[in-house]
């Protein structure tokens, strides 16, 4: 586990941690019921938070699993509590004592995984996050949702502390070209196109707009269809692009439990579509551990689309 200092990595990721602090300081502003609990490693972009109301933004330390059940505790008794904690610890760490002492009880609180994805691959495979939305997908009752920059993360994050239950937000770092201009909502088309589509959540949505630019210069039209809230799935716009032709599901998650998974077991359309699925290499190798190993980039997502397009019977689920 790294500390505060070492948490400088999540600095990579300031413009969407911009969108989270927006909304805390507010929260703490004007719902006093509102605590933030941190488990030491606090990016420097959320730091301001701390001078707001010291007593109500507390520092557990190097422990998620406390974290959790005191996050449980303090909601049992009417507060909001909102968890800041490293992606790659939280939903793995505490994944009993957010079972036990939150998700049962439909608890409200709300855990946010910091420097989700390929944001500290740098630091190796243990800072990585694949697998955050699938180990929290298994929790009774929690919404999932994957900012995929500042006002995706602001939105995300006000929609999750209105509910009653818990909820979990991914946090990855921000990516050249965040689309902020569509209006919000659980699922955003930012791209038309009949050739193919590409569905996909998190930052990498910026690379999968930018192939589909690359794409439709060549004369292959690819639709772009943003996916921010994934349990639940706001399913009209899934339902038009997997009726519509072959399908690329883009995601910087392990190919179980996340957002492909949820789109196969929520929507019956999915079954008689051809689809792909592009997700990051790491982990198909026991030493498959470079960084980019952990990461999809535009020309990947290009290639993917023109290898759906070349093969569609070969990734039919």
């Amino acid at each position: 586990m790294v500390g505060i200092s070492a948490c400088q990595g999540c600095s990579r990721g300031a413009p969407v941690l911009d969108g989270v602090l927006e909304v805390l300081e507010c929260e703490l502003a004007q719902r006093p019921e509102t605590v933030v609990l941190y488990a030491d490693a606090l990016p420097e972009g959320l730091r301001p938070l701390i001078s707001i109301d010291a007593e109500r933004v507390i520092n557990v330390g190097i422990a998620e699993t406390t974290l959790a059940s005191l996050a449980g505790g303090l909601a049992s008794t009417g507060l909001r509590p909102v968890v800041l904690g490293l992606a790659p610890f939280l939903a793995s760490r505490a994944y009993s004592q957010i079972r036990q002492d939150v998700a049962l009880g439909c608890l409200g609180v709300t855990f946010i995984g910091l420097a989700g994805g390929a944001t500290l691959a740098d630091m190796g495979p243990t800072h990585c996050t694949l697998d955050d939305v699938g180990l929290m997908g298994l929790q009774p009752s929690v919404e999932l949702a994957v900012a995929r920059d500042s006002s995706s993360a602001a939105a995300l994050l006000r929609h999750l502390l209105a509910i009653e239950g818990t909820g979990y937000l991914r946090v990855e770092a921000s990516r050249a070209g965040a689309h902020q201009d569509a209006p919000f909502g659980g699922t955003q088309r930012l791209r038309d196109g009949d050739d193919a589509t590409v569905i996909v959540t998190g930052a990498v949505t910026s690379d999968a707009v930018h192939a589909a630019d690359e794409l439709g210069a060549v004369g292959i039209k690819t639709g772009v269809v943003s996916v921010l809230k994934l349990r639940p799935l706001d399913p009209e716009p899934l339902q038009t692009a997997l009726s519509a032709g072959p399908v690329l599901i883009v995601e910087e998650h392990v190919a179980h439990g996340g957002l492909a998974a949820l789109i196969r077991g929520a929507l019956p359309e999915a079954s008689g579509a051809v689809i792909g699925h592009l997700t990051p290499s790491a982990y198909s190798s026991p030493t498959s551990f470079s960084p980019n190993d952990f990461r999809v980039d535009a020309d990947t997502i290009r290639r993917g689309v023109l290898d759906l397009l070349a093969h569609p019977n070969h990734t039919r689920p």
